[in-house]
């Protein structure tokens, strides 16, 4: 398999954010070393100039990004520089004809060829820098996936510890629902456990999430009233991580029961053109039980989950308004491919 360029993605609000901040140390420092007008209306321009460089080079690498990844390694590097030097000579031509006296010979040929060289040189610097850039990312992509793994194995042990305590108290009390419970533990985690995946689709991950509260509907019985609405119409279509929201799941139950032992969660799944969206609410309890204080884990790691997987690109958020709990996960839409074990 032939080596592709690896461009970053610059359609991320963090990778712009980079860019712009790059972009301007680099026309400061020239217009510091280079300019003769060191007045603060000469930076201004200088600024103004290279902002707009920046934001025509993102928005072609964004919106070509994809037919560059499907190039050789040679002809992306070439078609990246390219583009690049195109920015630089769009906004040298608009510079030149708004500032230009005489509109029948506005284009000073001889700046244009000098900037352009200078751009073709610079962009070849740029995309070398991106592409160590990238490999430094894919690197820290690697760690952060093998911290996902050990945070995921966290919440396993987690869970499989409360479900064996509601089925050491269903053994005491009624053995038939024991062992029923302990049936649906095993599918469960039968489910859960299936090959090394991180991920699956997002039907799977709501299985995962009935069964685990079957599992507490044992112990809870009529107790237990889950409303579940999902605006989804493929949930197998769409890419999941896995065990992501079970512990949300958790917490609502932990943190929502009420002095009669009741609790009431409403879980809303939606969808937009680009995002799926997760809504848990529940009332809050009156008290909280202190046995089950130390059981916030699983959602401390969901965020350090969310963030390794999705960097700035996800929401999630919690709120309590007039004594109703809620928390927001969005997630970007991914497909969901199944593997195939051979």
């Amino acid at each position: 398999m032939k080596p592709k360029l690896l461009l970053p993605n610059l359609c991320r609000n963090s990778a712009l954010l980079v860019v712009l901040i790059l972009g301007q140390l680099c026309v400061t420092m020239a217009w510091l070393f280079l300019s003769e007008d060191l007045s603060l209306t000469g930076l201004g321009m200088a600024s103004l100039y290279g902002l707009f460089v920046e934001l025509i080079a993102v928005f072609l690498l964004c919106y070509l990004r994809r037919w560059i990844a499907r190039l050789s390694r040679l002809k992306a590097v070439f078609s990246a520089i390219f583009l690049l030097t195109v920015s630089v000579v769009i906004v040298e031509l608009c510079n030149q004809y708004v500032f230009s006296f005489t509109r029948l010979a506005w284009i000073d040929l001889e700046q244009l060829l000098a900037r352009s060289l200078a751009a073709l040189i610079l962009a070849g610097i740029v995309v070398r820098f991106f592409m160590l850039l990238e490999l430094f990312d894919l690197r820290s992509k690697a760690e952060a996936e093998a911290k996902v793994s050990a945070l995921q194995s966290r919440i396993q042990p987690h869970f499989l510890f409360n479900s064996l305590n509601t089925i050491s108290e269903l053994a005491a009390t009624n053995p038939q629902k024991a062992e029923e419970a302990t049936t649906a533990l095993a599918a469960l985690f039968r489910a859960s456990l299936e090959n090394e995946r991180k991920s699956h689709s997002l039907s799977q991950e709501i299985e995962l999430c009935r069964r685990y509260l079957e599992l507490e509907r044992f112990r809870m019985q009529d107790k237990l009233n889950v409303v579940w609405q999902v605006s989804i119409e493929q949930t197998k279509r769409w890419k999941m991580p896995k065990l992501i929201l079970q512990p949300l799941i958790e917490n609502a139950l932990l943190h929502g029961l009420q002095k009669n032992g009741e609790a009431l969660i409403s879980i809303d799944f939606k969808e937009t053109n680009s995002h799926l969206s997760l809504m848990i609410e529940n009332k809050v309890g009156n008290d909280t039980v202190k046995e089950h204080s130390g059981h916030g884990i699983g959602v401390d790691n969901i965020r350090q989950r969310l963030m390794a997987l999705y960097d700035d690109q996800f929401t999630f958020r919690s709120k309590e308004v007039e004594g109703v709990y809620s928390v927001l996960l969005r997630i970007p839409k991914q497909r969901y491919v199944a593997e195939v074990i051979g």
